[in-house]
């Protein structure tokens, strides 16, 4: 909520739509856009060490499709 801190607490949209969650609930129905969220979910605990902290990537590296190594600078 505060924008005068060092860093950007950003993130990036996206469009789905009912064909995406086919590959985490072939079966579909009313519940299948959950299997989708519990997914992308259990990824991104996985991916923030599984310690109930957020990955985070910095921009410079996702522009050029690798991963963060390190921080530098910034302040996590």
């Amino acid at each position: 909520y505060s924008r005068n801190e060092r860093n950007a607490n950003a993130a990036i949209v996206v469009g789905i739509a009912p064909e995406d969650f086919l590959p985490y609930a072939p079966e579909g129905g009313p519940l299948a856009g959950i299997a989708l969220q519990r997914h992308w979910e259990s990824n991104a605990f996985a991916l923030g060490g599984g310690e109930y902290e957020a990955p985070g990537q910095l921009v410079g590296d996702l522009l050029a499709g690798r991963a963060s190594n390190a921080f530098g600078s910034v302040v996590p």
